[in-house]
């Protein structure tokens, strides 16, 4: 059965300067006033499509490139949450995890090049002593926006405590975290510093007959830059 299109909402480590100038001149922008953000997800149940269609679009250009001849993109990989932290005062993307040089092939991160996916795996997430996801947190500046999408299947049925309270601080209300099961897909909108469940998330619609694992979540927004102080 085909998957539907469903989708409910519920209600630092700065990089480099070098690293901004550079994607700000790759990506053709200059502190921007207003962006736009959108993602799209599926869950794992969906028959006709699967993660290779999770897409993130930067200014309404994808950031996923499903191309194994092109050098410059890498998927994000089946069973991750993708992260995209934007600063709120220039509204370039940067990652909170630092990739240094940008490489490619490091599983930190995924995406054309110069890459603003965050990657964060399965693995990462449950296993004990693992903290990239809480770097992660630290990493964002306070006030900055930060989108969180499933990339195909997300073990949910074995997060950590250390996990949901990781996601608080983008504003993530924790019941509804808990509700998800592995395989369904979710998005998250907010900022560092929100309180716990004042960020938009994307779930699946519990009105359908189908489950969340065979729908599919968009969301999209435009941001304003912040306008410096004094």
């Amino acid at each position: 059965m085909a998957g539907l299109s469903g989708g409910r909402p519920v209600g630092s480590k700065r990089i480099g300067k070098h690293q901004a100038e550079f994607l700000s001149e790759i990506l053709g922008i200059h502190q921007p006033k207003k962006i736009s953000v959108e993602a799209f997800t599926i869950g794992t149940a969906v028959d006709s499509l699967n993660f290779r269609n999770t897409q993130f679009y930067y200014d309404n250009i994808p950031q996923i490139i499903d191309n194994v001849n092109n050098a410059n993109s890498r998927l994000c990989p089946n069973g991750s949450i993708g992260l995209v932290a934007i600063d709120q005062k220039t509204l370039l993307p940067y990652l909170a995890v630092p990739v240094p040089g940008f490489d490619i092939l490091d599983s930190r991160a995924c995406g054309r090049v110069p890459q603003m996916i965050q990657s964060i795996q399965n693995a990462w997430i449950t296993t004990p002593g693992n903290t990239i996801l809480q770097d992660y947190v630290r990493g964002v500046k306070e006030g900055d926006y930060v989108v969180i999408f499933t990339v195909g299947n997300v073990t949910f049925d074995a997060w950590p405590e250390r996990a949901y309270q990781s996601l608080r601080e983008f504003g993530a209300n924790e019941a509804t975290l808990r509700a998800l099961k592995t395989g369904d897909p979710y998005i998250l909108y907010g900022r560092k510093g929100m309180r716990a469940g004042e960020s938009i998330e994307i779930v699946g619609n519990p009105n359908f007959e189908q489950p969340a694992s065979q729908q599919t979540l968009s969301f999209k927004s435009e941001i304003e830059a912040t306008s410096p102080k004094g």
